[in-house]
């Protein structure tokens, strides 16, 4: 429930989520994939986090990055965290609005992706799966996470963030080392 309150119903929470995701984007896809998809993630990044919003907001908004956001999400390429109820005695609309922002900060990154890879010629399914994976993908968890997590709150992020990393420069040690 902590973990909960400290997160999806943080106001302030999706700002340095939001930071972090895009440095982590950056960093995978331009290593993994070369600087122009990268530089396209980045330009991509505040107008889908801007589209997801307004789209939880109003259902008869509509752009291209919304039509690339349900197609996405069909794809398998959206991670949510923020599944789990709870009764917060915070009123109803601020809870709501709070979700559908760290909602939209969340996936941002990887709308943002997923835009660049199909503008890129990509498959759907390639873009989805490049898109779940570009930062921390939540659903992906050893069979000990769960236990680490309840004794140490966002132990799953941190091993998540120095796996992720690990296995990008791992696999791209040419285009790693121009990294530090």
């Amino acid at each position: 429930l902590c973990f909960v309150y400290m997160t999806a119903y943080s106001p302030t929470w999706w700002v340095g989520n939001f930071q972090a995701d895009l440095q982590n984007a950056l960093v995978n896809a331009g290593v993994e994939n070369g600087a122009s998809i990268a530089v396209d993630v980045a330009a991509n990044s505040l107008s889908s986090m801007k589209s997801i919003y307004k789209a939880q907001t109003d259902p008869n908004y509509t752009d291209d990055f919304v039509e690339a956001y349900e197609e996405m999400k069909a794809y398998g390429g959206k991670v949510s965290f923020f599944n789990r109820k709870s009764k917060s005695s915070m009123p109803r609309q601020i809870v709501d609005y709070v979700n559908v922002l760290n909602q939209s900060a969340e996936n941002a990154m990887r709308l943002a992706t997923y835009k660049a890879f199909r503008d890129a010629g990509i498959s759907p399914e390639q873009a989805a799966l490049a898109a779940r994976d570009i930062t921390i993908d939540f659903n992906k968890s050893g069979q000990l996470s769960r236990g680490i997590e309840a004794a140490y709150m966002f132990s799953k992020v941190g091993v998540n963030n120095i796996y992720r990393i690990g296995k990008t420069f791992k696999e791209n040690p040419g285009k790693s080392a121009t990294l530090g």
